[in-house]
């Protein structure tokens, strides 16, 4: 049976996510320093990072990192699991 989650779960979940990737993101951020060039690097880094955590590890894991600890799913309205479609 599927369960909505608290507000308090899914809050403490993104901060865990976001304990997760500053780490990961924080070396591209401290490439602006070094000049304008370095922006798009930088951003395009984040990026990929950001869409590969968010698409393709909830897409096969059905959760994130921080989801998982707070033991809630991320299904479709239907109840059946996430889908590209």
């Amino acid at each position: 049976m599927i369960q909505n989650s608290r507000r308090r779960e899914r809050i403490i979940a993104a901060l865990i996510d976001g304990l997760v990737l500053i780490p990961i993101m924080l070396p591209f951020v401290g490439l602006i320093h070094f000049g304008l060039k370095f922006h798009f690097v930088s951003n395009t880094a984040n990026l990929v990072i950001g869409f590969l955590y968010y698409v393709f590890y909830v897409y096969s894991n059905q959760t994130t990192i921080g989801k998982k600890n707070q033991r809630l799913m991320i299904h479709s309205h239907d109840g059946f699991r996430i889908s590209y479609q």
